[in-house]
């Protein structure tokens, strides 16, 4: 971009049309105003260091056409055109991915180290919860285990707007019991879905949801369990990407249910000897 102090801008090369989606008209009509995000304090910080110094380097939310907002790197130094004017030369990259890359890293370090603090599992549950809400939508959560005494999965941490309670059930037919009897972790679409019901292989249980995403809790000798986020409002809420992760994160919960289960087993077998 070639822009004025002011926010005015003059010139845009193809790349730029592309990153935001606007036309070049667009954006010279548009100017600063619609580009960048006003609300972002890094902004007056940029545009200071920019007076003081003649350029910045550093981070700064974009907006796209349509109004996404997405995180860059601004690389900007002022110069003064042939007729004396100040003139700022812009370089922008879309960091998008590579903040995603690190927030993921971040709750990944962060379960971990809660299951390395925790012995209570629906309390480590609750960090996985609020770990997880931080890289997808995750408002409505569960996590449900195998009991293989009574053949019933059991609600170990249940957060959802419509199933608040969660009773102990075969979960026959559902999309639920279909991830843990593969053993894979499943994204939802309808299309899949409607196909899967014309084969008899799952039936439409609880609230519906345009978007669902789940994972099994394997450990390294069988599947004890499932993990599930799901918006009841928006279609495609959830990427392969997300469901790589969430995979991930449900391979840590399954250590820690084993670790929770181990405990109990030998505090049980401890408390039988002590009674002889």
């Amino acid at each position: 971009l070639l822009t004025a102090p002011d926010g005015a801008v003059f010139a845009v090369n193809a790349s730029a049309c592309r990153l935001f989606g606007w036309t070049a008209e667009e954006m010279i009509r548009g100017g600063r105003d619609v580009l960048v995000d006003s609300s972002d304090p890094q902004l007056a910080v940029a545009l200071e260091e920019q007076t003081r110094t003649g350029s910045y380097q550093g981070p700064l939310t974009f907006i796209a056409k349509g109004g996404r907002r997405f995180p860059g790197e601004v690389s900007s130094v002022v110069f003064r055109d042939k007729d004396g004017n100040n003139r700022t030369s812009m370089t922008i990259r879309d960091i998008t991915e590579k903040k995603r890359m690190e927030t993921e890293r971040l709750v990944l370090q962060e379960i971990t180290l809660s299951l390395l603090a925790n012995r209570d599992l629906r309390e480590f549950l609750r960090q996985v919860h609020a770990s997880i809400s931080k890289v997808v939508f995750a408002e409505n959560f569960f996590v449900a285990l195998y009991n293989k005494a009574t053949g019933l999965f059991e609600e170990a941490y249940n957060v959802d707007r419509f199933d608040a309670y969660f009773p102990p059930s075969k979960l026959e037919k559902s999309i639920s019991k279909h991830v843990f009897r593969t053993g894979r972790p499943f994204l939802f679409y309808r299309e899949v879905f409607e196909e899967m019901k014309v084969r008899g292989e799952v039936e439409q249980v609880g609230a519906p949801s345009p978007s669902w995403m789940g994972a099994p809790l394997n450990t390294a000798s069988e599947t004890i369990g499932v993990m599930v986020v799901q918006d009841y409002d928006l279609k495609d809420r959830y990427t392969r990407q997300d469901l790589n992760l969430f995979a991930s994160i449900a391979a840590q919960v399954a250590l820690a249910v084993e670790y929770v289960r181990t405990q109990e087993e030998v505090k049980r077998q401890l408390e039988e000897k002590n009674t002889l």
